[in-house]
């Protein structure tokens, strides 16, 4: 980590021409900067309207310049901004005036991360910034809000407050244990692991849920080799994604992209296709087609109708329904190249469910793809847009109740009270981490390297 009591300086605004740029400044230095490039002494939150000057005292712009005093910033440290106007010339200008007074270019994430250990906001409240810029729908931006706001950090500390008020109670216990009184009572405390444990659920359930919002839902076109997926993937994303050939196979790597439907956020994925081959390369990319596909929140199923005539699908493709339902995958199947076929056949399939008449080529039945889609996630809207969550804060969450949930096998035995306080102690470490309790510097690099710069 770099050193966080110099002062720092980034573009907070997209790099090119426009009407305003705006750059900005945290740190000990920034008097020192008003003195140099606006030789006037500026007060804290009011706009002024000033001339920037250079080293040699000549007006390079005329902008707007807004000042914060610390501790009253986001970053809790002396904030100085300056709104240049938008041209790639002047914005060179003004950071390399900045850079020459002893001023450093920013890390990504540089000013939240300091606002973070400023105690400002907590570590989901500043993931949540990050997911806020890079929204994709509304419900994901609703949801990010939320998190900013700290809902989903009052939510953690609440489980962080009952996990630890149980340690103190059986640590309590551990004391008083060496003078024979016994203080814990097995099914006062199996009743709080209990609850506590109840309480797990509902954030995990709601967790699973918005997680979707946040990042979107997973769809896979999968099928056999040539079968049209391809097709559908430029259909879908309304632009050439993948590669589109006669030949069978050639879709080889996995390929994607995104669309929304109904203000919720699809990632398509497009996969290698099934067939028997020896050619390396497109058997590695069966594998990881067959691997994606499992983990899928919906699958497509092409089949090009156009082979099969009034031969019975689920007999042709036994092996690939035996695939989805063991592996308990939520699927629609295209009946794809419909197009060419005698529609009088399509009679023998008007009682499945989850099959579709389509055509990749002229875009037959794509409005009842997307209304069904829609129909399999009509969960996911603003209403349940509860916060933002992700992978880390998922995973940590159910490693907490994992802990939490072996502390009813540790009770059966007096003596493993150490290890039922240990439990404790693991799931009570895993929740401080959701929050930014405890971490350590290494860790928070990683989370605040994925930020973007100016922010």
């Amino acid at each position: 980590m770099k050193l966080l009591t110099d002062t720092i300086v980034s573009l907070s605004t997209p790099y090119g021409q426009g009407g305003i740029s705006i750059i900005k400044i945290s740190g000990k230095k920034v008097f020192f900067l008003m003195d140099k490039i606006l030789q006037q002494k500026i007060y804290s939150r009011i706009v002024d309207y000033c001339y920037f000057y250079d080293l040699n005292g000549d007006v390079v712009d005329k902008g707007i310049v807004i000042f914060f005093k610390a501790p009253n910033s986001f970053t809790g440290e002396d904030v100085l901004e300056f709104h240049c106007h938008g041209g790639i010339v002047i914005v060179n200008v003004l950071l390399k005036i900045v850079l020459s007074l002893g001023i450093r270019l920013a890390s990504p994430g540089e000013f939240t991360l300091r606002a973070f250990l400023k105690n400002k906001l907590d570590l989901i409240q500043a993931e949540a910034i990050s997911q806020l810029i890079f929204s994709k729908t509304e419900a994901s931006l609703e949801a990010a809000l939320k998190s900013l706001n700290g809902l989903f950090s009052g939510h953690i500390r609440l489980l962080l407050n009952d996990v630890s008020m149980l340690r103190i109670y059986v640590e309590t216990s551990i004391d008083f244990s060496e003078n024979n009184i016994n203080l814990l009572k097995k099914e006062e405390f199996i009743y709080d692991i209990s609850r506590l444990l109840k309480n797990f659920d509902i954030i995990i359930k709601n967790s699973q849920d918005t997680k979707n919002i946040s990042y979107g839902v997973n769809i896979v076109i999968f099928g056999n080799a040539n079968s049209g997926k391809s097709t559908l993937m430029n259909l879908l994303s309304k632009e050439e994604v993948s590669i589109v050939d006669k030949f069978p196979g050639t879709t080889r790597d996995i390929i994607k992209s995104f669309i929304i439907i109904g203000g919720i956020k699809f990632n398509l994925i497009d996969t290698a296709g099934i067939r028997m081959t020896n050619n390396f390369v497109e058997i590695e990319g069966i594998k990881r087609s067959i691997n994606i596909a499992i983990k899928s929140d919906l699958l497509l199923l092409v089949i090009d109708f156009s082979k099969h005539d009034k031969l019975d699908i689920n007999v042709i493709y036994d092996d690939l329904f035996y695939f989805i339902n063991f592996n308990k995958i939520n699927y629609i199947i295209l009946l794809n190249k419909c197009d060419l076929l005698n529609k009088n056949l399509y009679n023998n399939f008007k009682y499945y469910n989850n099959f579709i008449f389509f055509s990749a080529k002229t875009g037959y039945g794509l409005n009842k793809l997307k209304k069904l889609i829609l129909k399999k996630f009509n969960y996911i809207n603003n209403d349940n847009a509860i916060f933002f969550v992700n992978n880390r804060h998922l995973n940590n969450i159910n490693i907490s109740k994992n802990h939490i949930k072996n502390c009813i096998n540790y009770l059966k035995y007096d003596y493993m009270y150490d290890i039922l306080s240990e439990e404790l102690r693991l799931a009570q470490e895993n929740l401080m981490e959701i929050i930014g309790e405890g971490v350590e510097e290494s860790f928070l690099d990683i989370i605040f390297s994925k930020f973007c710069i100016g922010k």
